[in-house]
């Protein structure tokens, strides 16, 4: 396995580091945000967490980067810089938590791949959802696509994920939790809870490492107390 504190054991010796301000804005729900929010809390790191209905988003859309959320307002004392995307804010909140070895580019790289790998996950999941956003309107057979996402697309993941937790207890083969793992949870509890209409409890009973995995990581989680309350809040 690979050790990702040692990896970062470059953030030891920077004793004069001095932390960010950040404030994290997103909807009240898990959404995109939810592994943001769950690397700083787990990691002890202070954030402003901000959440928005659909009114004052749309008050503000104009302004955001690319109209979108979530953001990551950070303020180093010398400059405040706002940074879009999610998996941009991941990568940045990770290197800040020691949760992303940026200092390693081969050992990043193992993680980045996952990272990517739920990008590409994610998406059908985000089509079937939201066809609209895709260019795709009333002829989107929306039934058949979600029969296929349960009978194909996920099985096809679950597997690459169940032969890479066969030898690790997280992604990546790395010895702690990264921004890897931090990435997949929030989005492998949404469907379990049966949120995603078609998919819940039954679609992981083959995947036994997966299983184990989820169960692990959920415990880190529910060391908050559950203060972020994700679990039960559904999707709108």
């Amino acid at each position: 396995m690979i050790m990702v504190k040692q990896l970062n054991s470059f953030f030891r010796e920077q004793s004069s580091f001095t932390p960010p301000k950040l404030k994290l804005t997103y909807f009240d729900i898990a959404g995109l945000a939810q592994c943001i929010r769950n690397v700083l809390s787990l990691n002890n790191f202070d954030f402003e967490d901000e959440r928005l209905n659909k009114v004052d988003f749309m008050k503000h859309k104009m302004s955001l980067p690319f109209g979108q959320l979530p953001t990551l307002v950070v303020d180093t004392g010398d400059e405040v810089v706002t940074i879009a995307q999610s998996k941009a804010i991941l990568r940045y909140t990770g290197r800040l938590t020691r949760t992303y070895p940026s200092r390693q580019p081969l050992h990043a790289a193992m993680i980045d791949q996952w990272c990517e790998l739920h990008t590409e996950f994610n998406t059908p999941l985000m089509l079937s959802m939201f066809p609209e956003r895709f260019g795709l309107t009333g002829t989107f057979d929306v039934e058949s696509h979600r029969r296929w996402i349960r009978e194909t697309h996920l099985p096809r993941f679950f597997k690459y994920l169940e032969v890479e937790l066969d030898n690790s207890s997280y992604l990546g083969g790395m010895d702690a939790i990264n921004i890897a793992d931090f990435c997949w949870q929030p989005t492998l509890e949404w469907l379990k809870s049966g949120v995603f209409e078609g998919v819940g409890e039954q679609d992981f009973e083959d995947y036994n490492n997966l299983q184990t995995y989820m169960r692990s990581l959920l415990s880190e989680i529910n060391s908050l107390g559950n203060s972020l309350g994700y679990i039960e809040k559904k999707e709108e």
